[in-house]
């Protein structure tokens, strides 16, 4: 008898993070065509799922550290359980981890060798001290399992600075809906004057604050709003720039914005000031929405898709003054979105992308 088809996913959570709006993304897809788990540590979802997919959530709330190291055989035991009853019934065609908990608990698992851990940042920003133990335990973890990093950069940094030794190793982009963003970025847009965007988490990796200070130095404020969409701990930092800067009428905090795109579409400049990243999704959705992209060229990520004749968009790390530049020269004039390839950042290739690899990397028959 054959078995239907089926796709699981295990994530901490789902809400807010790239990595759950990559899960959310991917599965929403999957769920045209197969049944869909996503196995979740805590229940707690701001992305909305496709009514057809199935979560799993172990706890009601968010454990804390010493709380999830302590239940961390009990949770690798209810898994165990979750993924066989579920292979009792379907035909399993991909199991991916995310983040860093659920990938420990796929090498727990009775599934190691089954489950694919997919990488969604670079290791180098937590390796602040201890860097030896930090690189053993990052080998515990990882070798001898199936990995898939975001951005070639990251497969690099695990192979030859950590000495990652994986089972099979491959870069896939991080997927858009491109379809939904197409939708979704025609809403209407609430600005109606002219402005520069940030879409992130107001935090210390993607300098939001530093933002500020190159919107007041480079006098974009004549001509242009500042609108900051997120929310973070740098919420207050920002507030006190504005003020000091006395820009108050200039700069508009959003919050979170559900929908995002509907600025991007508008926006007459997206900028990414983060220190690092793995794989900068909102660059992709911003060209996605035909908006024009700047960037600091850090280690990973926006040089992997800022590529060719937007190359010359990216501007030295953390120098105010090549940032200014790269943004007068993007708003002056851009190219044609036409000669950007989006498509192979959709959900339907990647997703078929992990499917092949899947195939190809473990064997169900």
């Amino acid at each position: 008898m054959n078995k239907d088809k089926a796709v699981i996913f295990l994530v901490n959570s789902l809400c807010n993070g790239g990595a759950e709006r990559v899960v959310v993304n991917m599965a929403n897809e999957y769920s045209k065509k197969y049944k869909v788990y996503i196995i979740t540590l805590y229940d707690h979802k701001t992305y909305i799922l496709n009514d057809n997919i199935e979560v799993i959530s172990l706890y009601n709330s968010k454990l804390s550290f010493v709380t999830k190291m302590l239940k961390l055989p009990i949770i690798v035991k209810k898994i165990n359980g979750i993924i066989k009853n579920i292979e009792n019934n379907y035909n399993v065609i991909l199991m991916t981890s995310h983040l860093i908990y659920s990938n420990l608990i796929a090498k727990l698992s009775a599934y190691n060798k089954s489950i694919i851990n997919v990488i969604h940042v670079s290791y180098k920003v937590y390796d602040k001290k201890f860097h030896f133990l930090f690189r053993k335990c990052l080998q515990l973890l990882y070798n001898n399992t199936q990995i898939v990093t975001v951005s070639n950069g990251c497969k690099k940094e695990l192979v030859e600075i950590y000495g990652i030794k994986p089972l099979n190793i491959e870069t896939i982009y991080n997927p858009v809906n491109i379809d939904e963003i197409h939708n979704m970025m025609n809403e209407d847009c609430d600005i109606n004057e002219p402005f520069i965007l940030f879409a992130g988490r107001l935090d210390t990796p993607k300098r939001p604050d530093l933002l500020v200070d190159i919107y007041y130095q480079g006098a974009f404020y004549k001509k242009y709003k500042l609108c900051i969409a997120g929310v973070g701990p740098y919420e207050d930092l920002i507030k006190e720039k504005i003020k000091n800067y006395n820009i108050e009428k200039d700069v508009i905090l959003l919050g979170w914005q559900m929908n995002v795109y509907k600025y991007m579409k508008n926006a007459k400049l997206f900028v990414n000031c983060s220190r690092n990243e793995a794989f900068p999704m909102s660059i992709i959705e911003a060209l996605v929405c035909k908006c024009p992209v700047v960037s600091f060229d850090i280690d990973y990520g926006p040089n992997e898709i800022l590529v060719d004749e937007l190359n010359k968009f990216l501007a030295v790390d953390g120098d105010i003054d090549s940032m200014i530049y790269v943004m007068n020269k993007a708003l002056k004039e851009y190219p044609s979105f036409d000669k950007v390839d989006i498509q192979k950042f959709g959900v339907s290739y990647i997703n078929q992308k992990y499917l092949d690899i899947y195939k190809n990397w473990i064997t169900k028959e």
